[in-house]
């Protein structure tokens, strides 16, 4: 049980610092427009969903964001 504990505490450090990351980057308008539009036509279900999902993913934004950094 405490492995899982730790898997999630590290999936949620790694995830809040991919959002960070995110909102230091130049394209950031794209992403928040792709939000708004994202929670303007989903029910609070589908929406619950979608930020489970966003969760999930973003620890995987690290590297892209890091190399968009490095590229600019």
């Amino acid at each position: 049980m405490k492995y899982l504990l730790y898997t999630f505490e590290i999936w949620s450090i790694l995830s809040i610092i991919g959002l960070i990351l995110i909102y230091f980057r130049r394209d950031v308008h794209v992403i928040n427009e792709d939000w708004k539009l994202v929670k303007a036509k989903q029910n609070k279900a589908l929406l619950f969903f979608t930020m489970l999902m966003v969760f999930l993913i973003l620890p995987f934004s690290i590297p892209y964001s890091l190399a968009h950094f490095r590229k600019n």
